[in-house]
């Protein structure tokens, strides 16, 4: 996939994750992706989603509280997403945060 096809695949995730009701903060500074990643945790995201070259057509998903990381197909992070906020898994501190971080890599 060239990386015009990973900025097309984010921008349709990014879409349907809206259309969906989950709120998204899309990260697609031209930063590496440990900045990126740091800053979603100081900013208390619960959930990294990550698109590149690697995952393909799947969604590298992750959670704050933990240090696995798998690839999913979207249907199952929508599924997935849902569970974490409708569970109040989410719960943060005010002001309120977006509840996944989309992230378009190298």
């Amino acid at each position: 996939m060239s990386l015009a096809g990973v900025e097309e695949q984010a921008a349709e995730v990014y879409a349907q994750l809206n259309a969906a009701g989950i709120e998204v903060l899309w990260d697609d500074r031209d930063v590496s992706a440990g900045v990126k990643f740091g800053d979603a945790d100081l900013l208390g995201i619960p959930v990294r989603l990550v698109i590149s070259k690697r995952t393909q057509d799947k969604l590298e998903w992750k959670r704050r509280d933990s240090d696995a990381s798998e690839l999913v197909d979207l249907q199952e992070a929508l599924v997935r997403l849902k569970l974490t906020i409708n569970s109040g898994e989410d719960d943060l501190p005010i002001p309120p945060t977006p509840k996944c971080v989309l992230y378009k890599t190298r």
